[in-house]
């Protein structure tokens, strides 16, 4: 196939020798940039030549595409895809491919971990002794998690994953994900129920959605006002999935009890955000996926699907394998 140049836009704080090494006998010239989100054409000018984009949150747009004619492969560094426009790279005859399961467990408990961070309201008391304030009374009022609803907005992998971790804890389970099927929910111990039961009926809502148009601002002004006073939201899956103004507004009127995010609208999430300001608002920087194992995992499924690619096979996870059609006998040979 000759030299591959696959090129990582804005990878993450490491060296990139490690990668270089294994994949200099297999052909492949591995180049690592740092770009933020708007420095799309910088990368025109790096990387013209790119046979592989590994991106992680720039923007792959169909004009960048465009201007890539020797772009054969767009690998998303991660689970998401709403940076990536898939529509465009299948019609241009580019793969897309993305790593879902590198994190799963990682996310779950990132999740779990701050739902009971909510519910025993660990942050604000860590707060309270450094501030000298000593006692049970300044955590008033606090309620047993056992007994409560939980509700999972989105139950593929890590929903699914979730639901596992916290089955001893003696919970109802609602979800509300129509691409489920209802087996597989009640085999996890959970009800299916539509969106507008699970706002109602849940003491506590974990957000495991993808970002696409269905669920942008899922939770707005209405969502927050069909939920119960006092509600839990932890959301460790995209920021937009919530109205952040929405959101300030029902903390405002003490409508949730605690929101705890991992990820945010803008990220990072600005200086100036009222959401910094609530004592009932756990934030952490868009970093439930992060473990030294799934860390390595990721840096890992980089090599091996260049590698593929180099021999001419399709990374493991393609998103759009309508792709094939229209590269036709261009096409590569599915993933051993």
């Amino acid at each position: 196939m000759g030299e591959l140049v696959a090129v990582a836009t804005d990878y993450l704080d490491f060296d990139p020798s490690w990668e270089q090494e294994k994949l200099r006998p297999e052909g492949v010239r591995f180049r690592a940039f740092r770009l933020v989100k708007d420095e799309g054409d910088m990368l025109l000018e790096l990387a013209p030549d790119a046979n592989v984009l590994v991106v992680a949150a720039l923007p792959i747009t169909d004009e960048l595409m465009s201007q890539m004619p020797n772009l054969r492969m767009v690998l998303r560094l991660g689970v998401g895809l709403d940076n990536v426009d898939v529509e465009a790279a299948t019609r241009r005859g580019i793969y897309v491919a993305n790593m879902p399961t590198y994190c799963t467990r990682e996310v779950a408990e990132h999740a779990v971990s701050l739902l009971f961070a909510c519910v025993r309201k660990a942050c604000l008391q860590n707060q309270n002794v450094r501030q000298g304030r000593w006692g049970y009374q300044y955590a008033q009022p606090l309620v047993q998690l056992r007994g409560r609803t939980l509700g999972v907005v989105g139950c593929g992998r890590i929903g699914s994953e979730v639901l596992r971790i916290l089955s001893g804890a003696g919970l109802r389970f609602l979800v509300y994900d129509p691409y489920v099927p209802l087996k597989v929910i009640r085999e996890l111990g959970a009800e299916s129920v539509q969106f507008d039961q699970l706002l109602a009926e849940s003491d506590a809502v974990t957000i495991h959605a993808p970002l696409t148009d269905e669920t942008r601002h899922m939770f707005d002004r209405h969502a927050f006002e069909a939920m119960r006073d006092g509600v839990i939201l932890v959301n460790t899956a995209r920021g937009p999935i919530v109205s952040e103004v929405a959101l300030v507004e029902a903390l405002r009127k003490g409508k949730i009890g605690c929101a705890a995010l991992d990820v945010t609208e803008t990220e990072p999430l600005p200086p100036e955000s009222p959401l910094r300001t609530f004592e009932n608002v756990v934030l952490t920087p868009h970093m439930a996926w992060y473990s030294e194992q799934s860390l390595q995992t990721l840096r890992e499924w980089v090599v091996e699907d260049l590698k593929r690619l180099a021999r001419g096979f399709e990374p493991r996870s393609v998103v759009n394998p309508e792709v094939r059609a229209v590269l036709g006998e261009r096409a590569l040979r599915p993933a051993q």
